[in-house]
């Protein structure tokens, strides 16, 4: 019997893990506007809406009854409890962005740790097709584009097979997550702006704002 060949098109599994990638970005951002969007609605039905766009269009109705009644006392009353209620609006979609921030920080770095782990993996496969002259067993090969399918639902990665029969991965075309028997490992930095508020830094093995 001869060598067992792959009948894998590689071509095929890139523009499959390329399309993961994007429909995984996708889904990301979507998920993450969908909380944030509503806190910046000016629509409202209802005179009590608390959102911003409820408070705003309090506020104007207000200032159209000042116009009409400058002197009322109870109407320059209902001026200022309607700009009081748009600053505590305004303060609430700010707090809501804080913990959306924190979140998506969180989410991220539990993302980053996932994608380690399975770098780590296609770097012991790697290991063991060197160890193997070159070739590797199809149980490697089905683990290997599992593995790589799996990290293109977390990122944007491109591949390449080498020569040596093993694989290099980079992250977005640039950033090398695997070479060889290499891993390079990402990490990750909670910066605070000057807002106050927590966001985070991906870096690659260097150190280096990827």
């Amino acid at each position: 019997a001869g060598p067992i060949v792959s009948s894998r098109d590689i071509y095929a599994e890139m523009n499959v893990q390329s399309a993961q990638s994007a429909v995984n970005y996708s889904t990301t951002v979507a998920n993450t506007l969908q909380s944030v969007v509503p806190l910046f609605s000016l629509s409202t039905n209802s005179s009590t809406d608390t959102s911003i766009g409820g408070t705003l269009n309090a506020l104007f109705s207000s200032f159209s009854s000042l116009s009409v009644s400058p002197n009322d006392s109870a109407t320059r009353s209902g001026v200022l409890n309607a700009a009081s209620n748009v600053a505590s609006a305004f303060n609430s979609a700010y707090q809501s962005l804080s913990t959306t921030a924190a979140n998506t920080a969180s989410d991220a770095q539990s993302t980053i740790t996932s994608i380690n782990g399975i770098v780590s993996d296609i770097q012991q496969i790697n290991a063991a097709t060197l160890r193997n002259g070159g070739t590797s067993d199809p149980g490697s090969q089905a683990k290997l584009y599992s593995d790589l399918e799996n990290l293109s639902q977390l990122a944007n990665i491109s591949f390449v097979n080498q020569k040596d029969g093993t694989t290099s991965v980079s992250l977005g075309g640039q950033s090398t997550l695997v070479s060889g028997t290499t891993q390079y490992t990402l990490s990750s930095k909670v910066v605070t702006s000057s807002s106050n508020t927590q966001g985070i830094e991906i870096l690659d093995s260097n150190g280096n704002d990827i």
